[in-house]
């Protein structure tokens, strides 16, 4: 998923389109109006646009007013917690369970492991008391004052959607001396227990359909009638809707006060992050939008609650991928890979999902373990034969690869005839009397195919940053052969061996 993201990504081709985008006014009242058509033709928005200014003035074909309810969210499972830990704090997966664990090791939330958004009845009897613990936060303490005798919402409640576990709460006993990111896992499952017995957020929207000539126009806005939910945390939605629009009358001429053309451009699809990972992973890997239709296809998802950052873990740690700021990125090893497996069986996502299924059908007595057994052994003869007539030489890691990366067949710098050989851990000269040796991990930093090729081939690498001191400083050198082709660090300013 990672891979096919990554090279969907890199070969979008960009391609440029235009909208008009318009200032009007009533009652001293500014808003936006836009072109409801997005031009992919120049001369046609050029001439659209002449028109418009020479006109001055929009008519108002339709006004659609209507209230809208914004149900609260449903309360936190794990996967749910790390994805909007990963998007709006930069929590990795692995670092969200390990940080809520120890939340629930030190009592303060429920047990995290949990693929249910849920709770049971007999819960949702604690929630009120629960919510009462908070009376005191402070963050939180104002808001819960004013749900003093309020009706609970009880969209999470349903005993038939409680798994093994119910979804994340909070205990009711009071954190002490929790650390920074601590306190904001804490704060992300006390905040959303408040978001989801809360009241619906309803506002006005207004939707306006206006013309020039036969170019139409749309304006949108709305107003927060009640915040209800989204009173937690003050959330404000990014919508479209820009404010609330003055009265408009169908008919009414409106001026045109400003006019301008702006060029943009399609966009691909944005790269993983540990977020997107994790709902794709939850959903097998299939897009899907509606949160009802995602939690039935659970059931199929890569992995469970529990093992998806692992899984993920795996990943880094065998070099498959890397982080590049937020996003997820293959590494070459990770690309040779996916090139030659992404057509075998192996790589089938459902089947992982179907696994997940299967498994689940079993611990509830419908399906017969012997059923799953065949199929396995079926499955495992499919797979091997697969992957036994692909040629060796397609995989670059395990028993090693020659070469660095673009340097075809490339010697050894130190002996000058031997050839080089990648190995998951080192890589080193085929001669073992040469003995020119460079180890991956390095001072606690994994180093890249780029970096060692760079290495190997001009005798010094660009800065890299991240690598741990005894001491457990981190520093950023260039790593650079000494006279006897030792890897040596070399800071900026200064040259040190280490």
């Amino acid at each position: 998923m990672i891979c096919s993201r990554y090279l969907e990504n890199k070969n979008f081709v960009s391609t440029p389109y235009w909208q008009i985008s318009v200032k009007s006014e009533k009652s001293n009242v500014q808003f936006s109006i836009a072109s409801k058509e997005k031009y992919d033709n120049k001369d046609a928005v050029n001439e659209v646009f002449a028109r418009l200014q020479k006109e001055k003035t929009l008519t108002v074909q339709s006004v659609e007013k209507k209230e809208i309810c914004q149900e609260p969210p449903l309360l936190y499972d794990l996967t749910t917690l790390q994805k909007e830990a990963n998007s709006k704090h930069g929590f990795s997966a692995d670092k969200t369970l390990s940080i809520a664990q120890k939340l629930y090791e030190s009592k303060l939330i429920t047990y995290p492991r949990t693929g249910s958004r849920y709770i049971s009845a007999d819960v949702f009897d604690e929630i009120p008391e629960l919510i009462n613990t908070l009376k005191n936060h402070p963050r939180f303490g104002a808001y819960v004052q004013s749900m003093d005798n309020a009706v609970l919402n009880i969209k999470c409640v349903d005993d038939k959607k409680v798994t093994d576990h119910h979804a994340l709460l909070i205990t009711g006993n009071q954190p002490n001396d929790l650390s920074t990111d601590e306190q904001t896992i804490y704060e992300m499952i006390a905040g959303r227990m408040l978001e989801a017995f809360s009241k619906k957020c309803v506002k006005d929207v207004t939707s306006t359909l206006l013309s020039s000539g036969e170019t139409f126009f749309e304006a949108k806005g709305s107003i927060t009638k009640q915040a209800g939910w989204r009173a937690v945390f003050n959330d404000k939605e990014e919508t479209d809707e820009d404010g609330n629009l003055p009265e408009i009358q169908l008919g009414e001429t409106l001026p045109v006060l400003q006019s301008e053309i702006l060029e943009k451009r399609t966009k691909p699809k944005p790269l993983h992050t540990e977020a997107s990972l994790l709902g794709a992973m939850e959903s097998a890997g299939k897009e899907v939008e509606n949160e009802a239709e995602r939690g039935a296809m659970k059931e199929s998802g890569i992995g469970t609650p529990a093992t998806r950052a692992a899984i993920i873990e795996t990943l880094f740690t065998r070099d498959y991928i890397r982080r590049e700021k937020k996003s997820l990125v293959p590494t070459d090893k990770g690309m040779s890979v996916y090139e030659t497996v992404k057509d075998k069986r192996i790589a089938d996502v459902a089947m992982t999902g179907a696994w997940e299924s299967a498994f689940l059908q079993i611990e509830r007595g419908e399906m017969h373990p012997d059923t799953f057994r065949k199929a396995i052994e079926i499955y495992t003869r499919q797979i091997t034969t697969e992957l036994l007539n692909i040629p060796q030489n397609s995989f670059p890691f395990g028993e090693g690869r020659e070469g660095a990366k673009g340097q075809g067949e490339a010697n050894c710098p130190k002996c000058k005839q031997a050839k080089i050989r990648f190995y998951s851990k080192v890589v080193k000269c085929m001669d073992e009397n040469c003995g020119m040796i460079i180890f991956r991990n390095l001072c606690e930093k994994q180093l890249y195919d780029e970096q060692i090729t760079e290495l190997l081939t001009k005798g010094k690498t660009k800065i890299i940053k991240g690598f741990k001191s005894k001491a457990g400083k981190t520093f950023d050198a260039a790593l650079k052969f000494d006279e006897n082709y030792r890897v040596t660090f070399e800071f900026a300013g200064k040259k040190r061996k280490k």
